[in-house]
């Protein structure tokens, strides 16, 4: 679907174009799930340049390691202490017990704690999130070199 929408939106100016695909480890080890996703994708669409990045163990993994700067979305934050090992956990269940608010949903409260999430915290604590800034510096990294030429 990310190819469709990239094919048909090609300009003649060949803008850069990447396809990051991003999925939950879940079970899986994201040393495993990464690579053999990245060699499928290439296989699948090597006319796109694609990255594949796996979060440990969920998305909300994420905002477990930078939840300190996402007290507003907390129960108790007064009495907050964030975990040693956030990556160690189940993210998805931990935001749901500390969640603020009705009931946490994916499709409605993600959007808003990735904008408030504290990226240089999660990028610190949270060597999947690393993965994925590496990723797409080298992805920017590579198209720089590639306007330059």
């Amino acid at each position: 679907m990310a190819a469709n929408k990239l094919q048909s939106s090609r300009t003649e100016l060949q803008d850069p174009e990447l396809i990051l695909v991003l999925v939950d480890a879940d079970d899986d080890l994201p040393c495993q799930l990464g690579p053999y996703m990245q060699e499928v994708a290439s296989a699948v669409r090597n006319d796109f340049d694609v990255s594949c990045v796996v979060a440990n163990i969920d998305y909300e993994t994420w905002f477990v390691a930078a939840s300190g700067s996402l007290l507003g979305f907390w129960k108790d934050p007064d009495d907050f202490e964030p975990p040693a090992n956030p990556e160690g956990k189940n993210g998805k269940s931990w935001v749901k017990q500390r969640f603020y608010g009705p009931k946490y949903s994916e499709t409605i409260d993600q959007a808003k704690l990735t904008a408030r999430m504290d990226l240089a915290t999660c990028r610190e604590v949270s060597s999947s999130f690393d993965k994925l800034c590496r990723e797409l510096e080298k992805k920017t990294q590579e198209s720089v070199d590639q306007a330059t030429e």
